[in-house]
């Protein structure tokens, strides 16, 4: 059994942090290890395809996915 050979793409997306958050985040944090001084969080998204993309579907795709 032969199996074709699957796509894995990637997209970057928006802040996963607001501004406040990463601030609260940041005091936590250095209650463990006064060293950290910032923190971030970005989303990144996944797409597996079964085939290779057309050009304009991985166009389509990011800007589905380019948002914030």
């Amino acid at each position: 059994m032969t199996s074709s050979p699957k796509h894995l793409l990637h997209f970057e997306g928006g802040n996963a942090l607001s501004a406040f958050r990463a601030q609260a985040l940041v005091a936590s944090l250095q209650s463990a290890s006064p060293r950290i001084t910032g923190v971030a969080a970005r989303h990144v998204h996944w797409v597996w395809t079964e085939s290779e993309p057309a050009g304009a579907d991985v166009a389509t795709l990011a800007s589905l996915l380019r948002y914030g």
